[in-house]
């Protein structure tokens, strides 16, 4: 069987010729030339053509990308506009409508790390999987002479007023941020913080005007800067001085969401970019020098805040400050609260000194 169709072929084969150099006179490609190798011009296989074609679907992709994370920004920064507009005392309960703004025609969805729009990407994975490190992995101490010149600078900064008029701001968002915790915690209703630029806050909580919620509302403020010092001072002794960082931005982040007016807005978020700044930008050495500052500064603050409270309270008789309005739900003298204030804060100090190797208990 096989010899005979060997033989048929081999009698076709002249045939065959015959009609190859009849089309080539006449001007006429071969019939096999249509299944030739694609050449530079051809659409077919990875040519260059394709891959420019390939390139430009992969920068539009990401430019639908970028925009649609421009329209998002632009999004919460209004609805920020919107609540920051709103009173403290009745905030809107109008809810902002975005319907359509984060549609994008075409979804980068390929093979390079880019995924489709409001999907987690592969490069944002790397992002996050590097703070995460950045955050989890314990550095060594400063050198002694170092941790020594950053507790001068912080004392610097809390007793030197031209600094201190600036820097008390800070002491004033952790301050307020303790009565909205605890106004929280204590099942109270935040309606909104307000910073201002005397340096003096206002934290609006909807509640039963006495009783325990309010009085732990009340009492929260002083001492707060003192325990986040103390809280700061371990995470230091464990040698997370970056995470601490990105845990005083991940607080700020959240406070920043329950700011009613536009100095208060601009405080928070100049703080939050400081802090950002350091943790992502600066060097190992420069985040434990910075990390170390914040820490003594807001335990040196929280002591002043409070000797310039009793100092107020002196001079105007009857005022709205917390221990007065302690006294005034208690029936104990604000002297007391103040005195209260002082020890605790007292106790994070060297509590936070013990922790951080200042001083041996």
């Amino acid at each position: 069987m096989s010899s005979s169709f060997a033989s048929r072929a081999a009698a076709q084969l002249p045939r065959a010729r015959k009609l190859s150099s009849t089309a080539l006179k006449k001007g006429l490609h071969p019939p096999m030339a249509a299944h030739a190798t694609p050449g530079a011009g051809s659409m077919c296989g990875d040519t260059p053509l394709w891959a420019s074609i390939k390139s430009r679907k992969a920068n539009f992709s990401c430019l639908a990308n970028a925009i649609g994370r421009l329209a998002q920004l632009v999004a919460r920064f209004l609805h920020t506009e919107e609540v920051v507009g709103s009173s403290p005392a009745s905030p809107t309960t109008k809810t902002p409508f975005y319907e359509g703004v984060f549609c994008i025609p075409y979804a980068c969805a390929h093979d390079s790390g880019e995924s489709s729009l409001g999907q987690p990407s592969l490069r944002d994975m790397d992002v996050l999987l590097d703070i995460w490190q950045r955050m989890t992995t314990p550095h060594a101490g400063l050198e002694p002479f170092a941790a020594w010149l950053t507790v001068v600078a912080a004392a610097v900064i809390v007793l030197f007023p031209p600094v201190w008029r600036l820097a008390r701001h800070a002491i004033t968002i952790v301050h307020e941020g303790g009565h909205g915790v605890v106004a929280v915690l204590s099942g109270r209703r935040l309606g909104g913080i307000r910073l201002h630029s005397d340096t003096s806050g206002l934290t609006v909580s909807r509640g039963r005007p006495s009783g325990p919620g309010m009085i732990f509302t009340l009492l929260a403020g002083y001492p707060a800067a003192a325990l986040l010092g103390l809280g700061a001072a371990w995470l230091l002794s464990l040698g997370y001085d970056v995470g601490l960082l990105w845990v005083l931005l991940v607080l700020l982040t959240l406070l920043l969401v329950q700011i009613r007016n536009w100095f208060g807005l601009w405080s928070v978020a100049a703080t939050g970019a400081l802090v950002f700044g350091v943790s992502w930008f600066g060097s190992p050495q420069v985040q434990g020098i910075f990390a170390l500052l914040v820490t003594v500064f807001v335990l040196l603050g929280s002591l002043r805040t409070s000797l310039e409270l009793q100092q107020s309270r002196s001079r105007r008789a009857g005022s709205a400050s917390d221990a007065d309005q302690l006294a005034r739900l208690t029936h104990i003298p604000g002297i007391v609260w103040v005195a209260v204030f002082l020890l605790v804060q007292l106790g994070c100090l060297t509590l936070s000194a013990r922790l951080l190797g200042f001083i041996q208990i």
